[in-house]
């Protein structure tokens, strides 16, 4: 038996990694934890190995257990996760879920602007401070996050995959990851839908890609379009996947 787990979705926040579990926990052989989110290797490493290990239950007929935990991802908040997971299972699985940076970026000041009203109170001001700026910004350097687990493991056991290919392409991009995982591939028995879409409160506001100022937009392309470009040609993509403006 492999060292469990033995696979990982690291992130990236608000790019469908929740949607990426329960696709993944829906196939037979595979099994997430019931927490979707330890944090284990960033927050909780001291809760010590035997914990990690109680939240993945041996199940018959299973191949692949796995959490998803976005801080993973987070490579300057918390730079000692990739080597713990080397540390722990050099055979490890890395998953990384990836989206059109504005569109991350939106959904990302959405999350914390429900978490704390009074903090995050406008899209656009929050994007001109550079405090905020650098939070949701530099968390869609979605190169200079996953390079840290380049650094670490083989490059056939890393897998970015894009959220845009999995609304348009559902089963066969979902089958590619279940052959990256060495599982049957079976997408088309899975119920394709989006999961923790967050119903609108009454009084809570929704910010839009519009809310963002041209200027401001553009800025922000400009300054992940090399991030960008170096993530397509890892992952063998156009250099207009996300549009003309990354290029």
């Amino acid at each position: 038996m492999n060292t469990i787990p033995n696979a990982i979705v690291i992130g990236a926040g608000k790019a469908g990694s929740t949607s990426l579990y329960n696709y993944l926990d829906a196939h037979p052989a595979i099994f997430g934890s019931r927490v979707k989110e330890l944090m284990y290797f960033s927050t909780k490493f001291d809760q010590g190995a035997e914990w990690y290990l109680s939240n993945f239950p041996q199940q018959e007929g299973v191949e692949v257990y796995f959490e998803a935990t976005p801080q993973y991802s987070f490579r300057d908040e918390f730079p000692q996760v990739a080597p713990r997971i080397r540390d722990y299972n050099p055979d490890m699985s890395i998953l990384y879920i990836v989206r059109e940076p504005l569109s991350r970026i939106v959904s990302h000041f959405n999350h914390w602007a429900r978490a704390f009203p009074d903090r995050f109170t406008d899209i656009e001001e929050s994007l001109r401070n550079p405090g905020h700026r650098k939070f949701f910004v530099d968390r869609t350097r979605y190169h200079y996050q996953i390079q840290a687990y380049l650094d670490l493991f083989p490059a056939e056991k890393v897998k970015v995959v894009f959220l845009e290919d999995l609304k348009s392409d559902f089963v066969p991009t979902l089958n590619d990851v279940y052959r990256f995982l060495g599982v049957e591939e079976c997408a088309e028995t899975i119920e394709n839908r989006i999961f923790n879409q967050r119903k609108k409160a009454s009084d809570t506001r929704v910010w839009r890609l519009d809310d963002i100022s041209p200027e401001r937009r553009q800025e922000i392309v400009e300054t992940l379009s090399e991030d960008v470009q170096q993530l397509f040609s890892l992952c063998g993509k156009a250099s207009d996947f996300w549009g003309e403006a990354y290029r």
